[in-house]
Order: C-alpha cells, then sequence, then structure tokens
C-alpha cells in the first residue's frame, strides 16, 4: 500500500464504469487528492464493497484526470480501511484509541460498503461504550468524584451538561470530558464550581481533562477552561 500527495482539481465524470488506473504494481486510486496504489485482490476481498461494484463494472462513479478512481473522502481514513482489507486488523484498531476515531473509521467503511470491516468497527465501538462512565441526570453516576472514584485507569468518563458543586480529586491516569463539546468561542457547558480550593487537584500522569469550565466560586476567572 502506497500513498502520495499528487493532487487533481476535480475529478472527471462520464468514463465508464469499471475503468481503473493499473499498473504493474496494481490498482491506484485517488481518494481526496492523495493516490493510492494497492492490490486488485485486496480490493474486491468484499465482493459487496464500493470497490469491488466500480472495478467490475456494476457501479458508476469518478475518475480523476489519470483515469484512476476518485472518491472525495479522507485519505487518512482510506489508509486505515486499506489496513483492514490487507490483513492487518490487529493494528488498525489499535490506531483507534477513542470512540470518536472508531464513529470516523465507520462512517468510512459503511461509505466504502464494507460489510465486515464494518462490524468489526462496532464490535470495538461497543466495546469502548462499555468502558465509558457516564455522569448526570438518568446516569449511573450523579457526581464527577463518583464516577472517577470508580474507574479503572485508562477508563473515560463522560459528563452531562450542567454545573457540578465538588472539587475533583484525580490520583489515576483517566479522560474526563464533557459529553458535549464548546461550541467555538463559547463557555463549556459543563462547569464544576468549588469554594475555597482548587476545582481540581490531579496526581497522577496521562489525565485528560476537555470541554470543562474550572472555577472557584467568589472569583471572576477560572482556575482554567480545560476545552475541547
Amino acid at each position: 500500500m502506497r500513498g502520495n500527495s499528487s493532487r487533481h482539481s476535480r475529478p472527471l465524470s462520464g468514463q465508464r464504469p469499471g475503468s481503473a488506473k493499473t499498473t504493474m504494481r496494481g490498482v491506484q486510486l485517488n481518494v481526496g487528492g492523495t493516490v493510492f496504489t494497492t492490490q486488485y485482490s485486496t480490493l474486491v476481498k468484499d465482493p459487496r464493497s464500493l470497490f469491488a461494484k466500480r472495478l467490475w463494472g456494476t457501479a458508476s462513479g469518478d475518475n480523476d484526470a489519470e483515469g484512476r478512481m476518485f472518491f472525495d473522502r479522507d485519505p487518512v481514513m482510506f489508509q486505515l480501511l486499506l489496513r483492514f482489507l490487507e490483513g492487518d486488523e490487529r493494528g488498525a484498531m489499535r490506531s483507534l484509541s477513542s470512540a470518536e476515531d472508531v464513529e470516523a473509521a465507520l462512517d468510512e467503511a459503511q461509505f466504502f460498503q464494507l460489510d465486515k470491516v464494518a462490524e468489526s468497527l462496532e464490535l470495538r465501538l461497543a466495546d469502548l461504550s462499555t468502558q465509558t462512565l457516564l455522569v448526570g441526570d438518568g446516569c449511573a453516576f450523579s457526581t464527577i468524584n463518583d464516577a472517577i472514584n470508580a474507574a479503572e485507569p485508562g477508563q473515560r468518563i463522560m459528563v452531562h451538561d450542567g454545573v457540578y458543586n465538588e472539587s475533583l480529586r484525580i490520583t489515576r491516569p483517566i479522560q474526563l470530558l464533557a459529553r458535549n463539546k464548546p461550541q467555538q468561542g463559547k463557555l463549556p457547558n459543563v462547569a464544576i464550581h468549588v469554594a475555597g480550593e482548587p476545582a481540581v487537584t490531579v496526581s497522577s500522569a496521562g489525565v485528560v481533562i476537555e470541554g470543562l469550565a474550572l472555577r472557584r466560586m467568589g472569583t471572576s476567572d477560572p482556575d482554567r477552561h480545560a476545552a475541547a
């Protein structure tokens, strides 16, 4: 599998279905302006995929100026999907460290109609979901500290919108994230309000805090904004 940064201003429509740029080294594709070369057998590994349909002429699509199949998609995620098709599922999964990454890869797999890859990603997403502790009204935890105390090292805590009147003490590597990321230029929707002590005390490496406003009550300035 190879990729380079060769770019074209636009794809060219109207070339016959099934046309593709082939070389002695395999099939070339243009994904988001990056050219990849892979084996024909890799692209037709899933006979129901969009790649197979394009190569076999059962689905139409755009080609670039050099006759390569063109897909206006994310080349980084495409390279990840190729790793699945080439048999490196374990390595591909290791590069997906968050649910957001898995969801992005799943979107691409569904677009390219890679059913088996999508199934694997859905299982991975479900596994990550079971590792996430939720805080807020109607959730398993009503306070952030309760979730912190229950979390295992490396586990993720998602906090729903609201004001939480508690001083946080984090003693293990966890991810503490707002369920809804703050909009650009606006304050976070999750606020930690405390009086007379720091809003958060961290005594461990590897802690990630994003999307929360940390504020001491009675002061005009927050301890800090941990925004995404």
